[in-house]
C-alpha cells in the first residue's frame, strides 16, 4: 500500500500545483463559492479528511528523507478536512481577500506545489 501512496500523492501534488498555476481564476471562484455556501462543500472536506487518514494509516513514516513529505501531506489533509467539517465558518476568513490577492496566493502555492510535486515524482516514482 505504501508504494501506491508514494506513487499517487506526488502526482496529485504536481497536478494540483499546475492547476493552481494555470487556472487561478477557477480556484478563486471555487473559494468564493465555498465561502458563500460552506454546507455545499461538506463532501469535499470529508473526502479530504478520508484521503488524509488513508495516507496516514498506510504511510506514517517519520524519517529525514523524501517520504516524510507524503506523511506531512496526509496529516495536513486530515487536519484541514476535520477542521472545515467541524468549523465551516472558518472559510469566512478568506472573504476579506480580494480576487487579486487570492490569485497571487494560488500562484505562489502553485509554484511551491509544482516544484515539490516534480521533485517527489522524480525521487519517489521515477528513481
Amino acid at each position: 500500500m505504501t508504494q501506491i501512496i508514494l506513487t499517487i500523492v506526488p502526482l496529485m501534488i504536481l497536478i494540483l500545483g499546475l492547476s493552481y498555476l494555470l487556472q487561478p481564476g477557477m480556484w478563486t471562484r471555487l473559494v468564493g463559492d465555498m465561502i458563500a455556501s460552506p454546507h455545499q462543500y461538506a463532501v469535499w472536506w470529508l473526502f479530504m479528511f478520508l484521503l488524509g487518514v488513508a495516507i496516514i494509516a498506510s504511510h506514517n513514516v517519520w524519517v529525514l528523507d523524501w517520504p516524510v513529505a507524503i506523511t506531512l501531506m496526509g496529516w495536513i489533509m486530515a487536519i484541514k478536512g476535520a477542521v472545515y467539517l467541524l468549523f465551516p465558518q472558518l472559510l469566512g476568513k478568506f472573504a476579506i481577500w480580494s480576487d487579486a490577492m487570492m490569485r497571487t496566493y494560488l500562484r505562489v502555492a502553485g509554484v511551491f506545489l509544482t516544484v515539490l510535486g516534480a521533485l517527489l515524482v522524480w525521487r519517489l516514482v521515477i528513481v
